[in-house]
């Protein structure tokens, strides 16, 4: 795999997976760690 293979991969994961998520988690869906 070379590096632009990879990025797309990633862009294509954060896009259906991490930004539909970003901020729209509900209260009990957060820990903090101190």
């Amino acid at each position: 795999m070379d590096t632009d293979t990879v990025l797309k991969l990633l862009d294509e994961v954060a896009e259906t997976v991490i930004r539909p998520k970003f901020r729209a988690l509900a209260q009990s869906e957060v820990e903090q760690k101190a």
